[in-house]
């Protein structure tokens, strides 16, 4: 057994490196879905805190009227800028 040791020791430690390699591949693989799934949750996130700021905002009267001079020069504004 010592005999087989000595002449293929440099086999078995490929054969140790190409299994760690497999493990690393696979955590790696686990680590980018992981992080995808944090930066989906994180936009998630900032969109439903922005939907919430507009609601809250309509509730309390914050939304502009339609007919009031600064809606009317929101309006001009957006129109001289976007066409």
């Amino acid at each position: 057994m010592l005999d087989f040791l000595v002449r293929h020791w440099g086999d078995m430690a490929s054969l140790v490196g190409l299994v760690i390699s497999a493990f690393t591949l696979i955590f790696a693989r686990r680590a980018s879905k992981a992080a995808e799934e944090a930066r989906d949750s994180v936009l998630r996130q900032t969109l439903r805190q922005e939907m919430e700021a507009c609601t809250l905002g309509d509730e309390h009267g914050l939304v502009f009227q339609k007919d009031t001079p600064f809606s009317s020069w929101l309006r001009s504004s957006t129109r001289a800028r976007w066409g």
